[in-house]
């Protein structure tokens, strides 16, 4: 039987949890038993669904006013940090398992904004 995943879904996994998690979670959830070269073949098929996170980071990149938060989350059983990087033009949401001042030189890649 052949089980088709949608893109969308592992997306929004991949976002919270890198791909090996992401065959539990989707395990644990939906009761699917994928094999990892299934789910990297999904991913690739995806890539066109993370285009826009890729947009919206590049624009965040681009803004003179970036704000920023995180907050503490639980990611398949472990401490994680949610981030939030905000300008007028773009937010972008991501996990990361760390709160330092890593996350944000590599969410803003470089770029400095004015404030």
């Amino acid at each position: 039987m052949r089980v088709l995943v949608p893109a969308l879904l592992l997306a929004n996994l991949v976002v919270v949890v890198s791909p090996l998690p992401a065959r539990a979670a989707l395990s644990d959830r939906f009761g699917l038993t994928l094999s990892q070269g299934c789910l990297m073949n999904r991913l690739r098929q995806a890539q066109a669904r993370f285009r826009p996170v890729r947009e919206e980071a590049e624009s965040l990149r681009r803004a003179e006013v970036v704000a920023s938060d995180d907050t503490g989350v639980r990611i398949e059983g472990s401490n994680a940090f949610h981030w939030v990087f905000r300008s007028s033009q773009a937010v972008v949401h991501t996990a990361y398992p760390t709160r330092g001042a890593i996350v944000v030189r590599e969410m803003m890649d470089g770029h400095r904004p004015a404030v």
